[in-house]
């Protein structure tokens, strides 16, 4: 139910990085976690990535271990699987990775649900729920919207944006599968 999508690690500090990720997917009921470096030099990233899931295998091996839209490093990897980002939703026409492997998408209107769901995608984020430091200028979706989205798709749906552990109750009744976060779930 709960799913942490990591903060963009500091190019610098690989190795603070690689420890602090340690420490956050000890929580017991985090089930899914996403290493997302999108500003990391494309050189560091298979660096990163080798570490991250290393320290997921050795410390939670049932733990589902993706990696935001890196599917080469997917693939050669091992990862359990890739969350796409809502370009490379609309630039994919077929599903991008195995049915052995999971992918999910970052969605963020009923569109992008459904081309999440045309390229048969495992599940989605749906965001930005509330305000968010990330996201200043986007519209929250709300809870009420987040549920409409959730009754019209045939997805699992991580509500993200502005929420964390304590909001997992109203998620579920709104229709999500569970919540998804960045700084709630890292600390």
């Amino acid at each position: 139910p709960q799913y942490l999508i990591t903060p963009e690690p500091n190019a610098a500090a690989i190795d603070a990085f690689v420890e602090r990720f340690a420490r956050a997917i000890e929580h017991p009921a985090l089930g899914l976690v996403s290493l997302r470096a999108k500003s990391l030099a494309p050189d560091a990233l298979p660096g990163l990535a080798e570490k991250c899931l290393a320290r997921a295998r050795a410390q939670r091996p049932d733990l589902i271990v993706l990696i935001h839209g890196a599917l080469d490093l997917a693939r050669s990897l091992g990862f359990d699987g890739a969350h796409l980002s809502s370009r490379q939703l609309r630039e994919l026409s077929a599903r991008p990775l195995p049915e052995s492997q999971w992918v999910f998408a970052s969605c963020h209107t009923p569109a992008e649900l459904r081309a999440a769901q045309a390229l048969l995608a495992d599940a989605a984020t749906l965001s930005p729920l509330q305000p968010t430091p990330l996201h200043p200028h986007s519209r929250p979706l709300g809870w009420q919207r987040f549920a409409r989205a959730a009754r019209a798709s045939w997805l699992p749906l991580y509500a993200l944006g502005g929420v964390g552990p304590a909001d997992l109750g109203e998620a579920r009744s709104a229709g999500a599968h569970g919540i998804a976060a960045m700084r709630a779930l890292w600390g």
